[in-house]
């Protein structure tokens, strides 16, 4: 009788194995599940990558400003000039900006050219992937008139 019953549950079993393989009943949350993730990964990093750009676009719409200022008011000394472009660049976080320089050269006539550089950092923030620390740079150079002090 014992044997009887072992032999009728290995029959059984089969049938049960096809029935789950069979069984299409919550593929497509297991689906959905697993394709989730991947995809809010590719929608924020497309976020991600487009606030990097919008921040480097700010970066240069401040330094390009600043030399539209610099060419009507060129009473300006570097250090107004450095104040102003940070004061452009109030859509940044200040705390990432690395570096903003004006320097002023000579052309050994009634005008020298002043270089606008600006460097900022921007960390690019994707879920699941690690930190990259990217550096946009921005230079401009303008020419303007010396004023004459005699």
């Amino acid at each position: 009788m014992m044997r009887r019953i072992a032999m009728a549950e290995m029959k059984r079993y089969p049938s049960r194995l096809k029935r789950l393989i069979k069984n299409i009943k919550g593929a497509t949350a297991v689906e959905f599940a697993i394709v989730l993730p991947i995809f809010l990964s590719f929608v924020l990093g497309a976020m991600e990558v487009a606030h990097a750009v919008y921040s480097q676009g700010v970066m240069r719409f401040a330094i390009q400003e600043v030399a539209r200022t610099i060419m009507v008011n060129s009473e300006l000394s570097p250090s107004d000039i450095e104040i102003a472009v940070n004061e452009k660049l109030s859509g940044l976080n200040v705390a990432d900006i690395i570096d903003i320089t004006a320097t002023e050269v000579d052309n050994g006539d009634t005008t020298a050219t002043l270089t606008l550089f600006v460097s900022y950092k921007y960390d690019f923030e994707v879920p699941l992937v690690t930190t990259i620390p990217l550096v946009f740079d921005s230079k401009t150079s303008v020419i303007r008139e010396i004023s004459d002090v005699s």
